[in-house]
C-alpha cells in the first residue's frame, strides 16, 4: 500500500509578518514519526536536487594535489551553487549549499496516514573546510592547525545550538 502526504496550507510568522506557504512534504524538510521506535527521523527530500557528479570508485591516488581546480571546496573555486569561495588560507566555514535542513522551511505539514506522522523542521547545516590544502587530512595536520579546527567546531556548535535544539557536529569526507 503506497502512502502519500497531502500538501497543506501553512501559516507562520516570518520576522513578525504572517506568511502563507503551501507545504509539500515531497519538497521541504520535515520530521516523520516512526511508530516502531517512538522516535522522529529527519527527511530532507529537497536534497535530491543536489548535483551529483557520479560516484566513481577508483583507487585513491598516492598523492593528491595541494590545489584541485575542480574541487568545490578549494580556495577561489566556484561551488555548485555558483558562489565563489574566498582565497582562504586557514579554515573556512559557510552554510551548506545543499543542506539537509532549511532555515525557512514551513513548520508543519498535514499528514494523510497515522503511520506516517510528520512535522516540519527548520535548521541549517554548516561546512567547515579544515585547510586550504586539498591534500591535507586531519591525521596529517600540525597540532596547532588541528586545534583551530576543533576550536571552530566548538564555536559553531555553541553558536548554532542556541537557536537550534539538537544541534549536532558530524564529519564527512564528502563522498
Amino acid at each position: 500500500m503506497a502512502v502519500q502526504f497531502a500538501a497543506a496550507q501553512c501559516f507562520f510568522l516570518d520576522h513578525g509578518k504572517a506568511r502563507s506557504v503551501t507545504l509539500s512534504p515531497d519538497e521541504y524538510p520535515h520530521r516523520r514519526f516512526n511508530p516502531l521506535t517512538g522516535e522522529y527521523v529527519i527527511v530532507s527530500p529537497h536534497r535530491t536536487q543536489r548535483p551529483w557528479q557520479g560516484k566513481q570508485d577508483k583507487p585513491a591516488p598516492d598523492t593528491r594535489p595541494a590545489y584541485d581546480p575542480a574541487c568545490y571546496l578549494c580556495p577561489g573555486n566556484t561551488r555548485a551553487n555558483g558562489e565563489t569561495n574566498p582565497h582562504y588560507q586557514d579554515t573556512f566555514v559557510f552554510t551548506n549549499d545543499f543542506a539537509a535542513l532549511l532555515p525557512d522551511a514551513p513548520p508543519r505539514p498535514a499528514t494523510s496516514h497515522p503511520l506516517l506522522d510528520a512535522e516540519g523542521i527548520q535548521g541549517t547545516c554548516r561546512v567547515i573546510c579544515f585547510s586550504a590544502r586539498h591534500d591535507l587530512t586531519l591525521p596529517r595536520m600540525e597540532l596547532a592547525a588541528l586545534r583551530r579546527v576543533v576550536d571552530l567546531w566548538g564555536e559553531q556548535s555553541t553558536t548554532w545550538a542556541r537557536p537550534i535544539p539538537g544541534c549536532r557536529c558530524l564529519r564527512t569526507k564528502g563522498n
